[in-house]
């Protein structure tokens, strides 16, 4: 059996390479009868050889490809004597016939990212492949699917409370995965409310910036880092962190400004647009740690990291780290 997972979102293509694994078997032995390959760089011999090779004390065998049919996609800025370059050759004409011949044992998933409807080898593998196609989930579609799946771990929204969700994570799948298992354990039996979605899901980015901040602010680079690639690994999308960033020290800057002028407590809390306490008590004593040109100095910084990110002169985790890097080591010179 062959598989082709492709398009735009990353997350459901996963899961639904994930989903092939799992019905083959239990995990351990599905595990060991695991290859994993990169399609970039992989030939067909190789690829042959992974796919007749019989499992080990199981059923089946899974194969696992990325970035294969990628190899084939035509370039628009190529020279036309150079498009000859996405034609099925080396081998790979013949990969549809094999398929046709592997062992049955042997499941094959190709994955990749969008892929063009003229794809060689996509056209190739169509009349024998399962293929399915993900692209982005927005809107209503995003919403009914988050309500699905919270349905999935037993728990379900009060009327609202999706959409107040989605403005908090955006479109980020894994993000809001972890954060209905969040929500799902903290709301119980009752429906998932309004309110437990801004005090769990806010204040726990809140808190995470406020520890990074900290961090930045005593120059203390490890620990930036550690809480940095922390919200990576939760999966925080970088522009978000670095959108949060922005934020919070926009705040900062906007409080050390207004100092002087006689603002504060509930009519500085008020400027700020900062609703709870605790993120605007913790906002105050961070802003103390900072003279006006410093902070003006960060949102340069910051504003520049932006502008690397959008025009793709760095990858966006490489721009955060330089970021922080620079923040502790320069800009973020505590006061």
């Amino acid at each position: 059996m062959i598989y082709l997972f492709h398009g735009e979102n990353d997350f459901l293509i996963q899961e639904a390479a994930s989903e092939v694994a799992a019905a083959l078997g239990p995990p351990d032995m599905v595990s060991l009868n695991t290859s994993r390959l990169e399609g970039a760089k992989l030939s067909y011999a190789e690829l042959q050889q992974a796919c007749d090779t019989i499992p080990f004390l199981a059923p089946a065998r899974l194969v696992v490809v990325e970035g294969l049919l990628h190899r084939f996609e035509s370039r628009d800025n190529e020279a036309p004597q150079a498009k000859g370059r996405n034609k099925l050759d080396s081998g790979w004409d013949q990969l549809a016939v094999h398929a046709s011949q592997m062992p049955e044992s042997t499941h094959l998933v190709l994955v990749d990212g969008k892929i063009a409807p003229g794809n060689p080898l996509r056209k190739a593998l169509a009349s024998i492949a399962q293929e399915r196609q993900f692209g982005p989930l927005r809107g209503a579609a995003l919403e009914s699917w988050t309500e699905q799946r919270a349905a999935k771990m037993g728990a379900r929204f009060a009327p609202g409370a999706i959409r107040d969700l989605l403005e908090l994570t955006g479109d980020n799948l894994r993000l809001l995965v972890l954060e209905i298992k969040k929500l799902s354990v903290y709301a119980g039996d009752r429906p998932i409310s309004k309110a437990d979605v801004h005090e769990m899901v806010s204040m726990a980015r809140e808190t995470a910036i406020f520890a990074l901040v900290d961090a930045v602010a005593d120059k203390q680079l490890s620990s930036a880092l550690r809480a940095l690639h922390r919200m990576l690994n939760d999966g925080s999308p970088p522009p978000y962190l670095l959108f949060m960033l922005a934020r919070q020290f926009r705040l900062l800057l906007l409080a050390r400004t207004l100092e002087p002028q006689g603002v504060s407590g509930p009519a500085l809390q008020q400027r700020l647009g900062i609703r709870s306490d605790y993120p605007f008590k913790k906002t105050v004593a961070q802003a103390k740690a900072y003279r006006v040109p410093t902070l003006i100095a960060v949102m340069e910084r910051l504003l520049e990291a932006d502008l690397a990110m959008k025009t793709g002169l760095e990858e966006p985790e490489i721009a955060l780290e330089l970021l922080v890097s620079d923040l502790c080591q320069g800009a973020g010179v505590r006061a």
